[in-house]
């Protein structure tokens, strides 16, 4: 779906960026972006920019089910998530043309990469963490995902903010649809 700004979205644009609004329209709409975090339950995607014109990163957060940009934050405005260092960086290399982006292309498929990953406390006890979906269409298959090795180092920026101290990342994974099989992503080989 599209991006299109509600007046209060592109006012706040507006006001805190150099950049047009309409170039950050086409930078969410091309996936020149970082996904940074997704909240399942209002729909709500949080989407690292580098403006060049600005010299400066921002956050669209993007309602998913309309395309409604609800907000441009700077990054240091926005508290949902901790923002890495490995995510702002990617974001720059983006905006500058070196690598390709890796962030979710809009399809209308009905199947997505969902992913989650397994944190292991110091006492033994694991819990499941949630890091979001890709629609279908982002990777042919899992294989190609996997190959990815910008993928992974997102997810992992991805849980920074949900690891609890004394947690280690024991393991991540991905499924296609909420009920697929689940397989275990593994670090790219060096």
């Amino acid at each position: 779906m599209k991006a299109r700004f509600t007046v209060h979205s592109f006012r706040q644009a507006s006001k805190r960026l150099n950049l047009d609004p309409q170039e950050v329209k086409k930078l969410i709409d091309n996936g020149l972006v970082v996904l940074i975090g997704k909240d399942e339950s209002t729909n709500k995607a949080h989407k690292l920019f580098f403006s060049m014109v600005d010299a400066n990163w921002f956050v669209a957060v993007q309602d998913e089910s309309t395309g409604e940009l609800v907000t441009v934050l700077p990054h240091n405005y926005h508290n949902r998530w901790r923002i890495s260092s490995e995510a702002l960086q990617l974001a720059r290399r983006i905006a500058l043309g070196e690598v390709k982006p890796t962030a979710p292309v809009f399809t209308s498929r009905g199947s997505a990469f969902w992913f989650s990953a397994y944190l292991q406390g110091s006492k033994g006890t694991i819990r499941a963490v949630g890091l979001g979906m890709l629609p279908e269409g982002t990777y042919h298959d899992l294989e190609d995902l996997r190959k990815d090795r910008n993928l992974y180092s997102q997810l992992v920026s991805l849980l920074v903010g949900k690891i609890n101290d004394g947690e280690v990342v024991q393991s991540v994974w991905v499924r296609i649809g909420r009920k697929g099989k689940a397989v275990e992503i593994q670090p790219p080989q060096a």
